[in-house]
């Protein structure tokens, strides 16, 4: 792994990117970097919309009481010492853990590592009991723009929700925003027969184009990432991003930040490119896939 440090009045660090399916060739990613953040210039006078601060010159969400701003300058650092679990809305550290060990958020660790976060030790899905310290490269990951959700990166390696969160924020766009997992609005999934997006609470779900479109079985319409003759009126029912992200990446499934229930924190929504479909999933179980935008 070759790092170039380049000192001046910004800091960029350049890492190699391994292609996912590329029979272990490596690339330079141009899309992302991961590492040192760029140093901003305050401009006196640069005013930022309601509910928004200005950081680094640049203008980003407050952070909630007793939520401390932390790498890429996400807001996921809790002041009382607890894990900042973001899907516990209005009580994100409140959330106490007894004998955690190890990192808890990204900013515990070097600038190319990421905090991966596990629950091995006891049967809730609903928070972490450590982290660990890894590296962000240690995560094979390809990079692709998706027509309909922009640029993404995609990685092929065993992480839970939490870890492929972490992951994801710990990596950056070209312009220095923070990546982050897509939510399923983004994905732009309709329910079956209806005008209505899959969201918190829809269930399990066909991810269908909308436009009172009722989406058929897709499985057997595909051959791999490529549409078999005959079966284009089919795919052509289901929302287009899906579409075109099952022709980049093929059966892959990978989890969402959408939550599966308003009621249960426990589960979110993932997707599922083989079958088209929203599924539920436990934060706690991994998967070898993670989608970040």
């Amino acid at each position: 792994m070759k790092k170039i440090l380049l000192l001046g009045t910004m800091m960029v660090m350049s890492t190699t990117v391994f292609a996912f399916g590329g029979g272990g060739s490596s690339r330079k990613s141009s899309l992302f970097t991961s590492g040192v953040d760029a140093i901003g210039v305050h401009i006196n006078g640069k005013t930022c919309p309601d509910g928004q601060e200005l950081v680094d010159n640049k203008c980003y969400q407050k952070c909630a009481d007793g939520v401390i701003r932390g790498r890429n300058n996400n807001c996921d650092i809790c002041e009382n010492g607890n894990v900042y679990l973001s899907y516990n809305v209005g009580a994100e550290c409140d959330t106490v853990v007894e004998d955690f060990t190890g990192c808890k958020s990204n900013a515990d660790c070097a600038e190319d590592e990421f905090c991966n976060l596990v629950n091995e030790t006891d049967s809730s899905c609903y928070y972490p009991t450590s982290g660990t310290c890894q590296a962000i490269t240690s995560i094979e990951y390809t990079d692709a723009t998706i027509d309909g959700l922009g640029d993404v990166r995609y990685g092929n390696g065993y992480l839970n929700w939490w870890a492929a969160a972490n992951w994801c924020k710990a990596q950056k766009h070209g312009d220095g925003s923070s990546m982050r997992l897509p939510t399923v609005e983004e994905i732009k999934c309709y329910i079956r027969g209806t005008d209505t997006l899959i969201t918190t609470d829809s269930g399990n779900k066909e991810c269908c184009i909308g436009d009172n479109q009722t989406c058929q079985y897709w499985q057997t319409a595909w051959d791999g990432n490529t549409i078999k003759p005959g079966s284009e009126t089919v795919v052509a029912q289901y929302s287009p991003v899906i579409v075109n992200l099952r022709k980049t990446f093929d059966t892959r499934f990978f989890m969402t930040g959408t939550n599966y229930s308003s009621t249960d924190s426990c589960y979110v929504l993932g997707m599922n490119l083989n079958t088209g479909f929203t599924t539920k999933h436990s934060r706690k179980n991994g998967y070898n896939n993670t989608l970040c935008k």
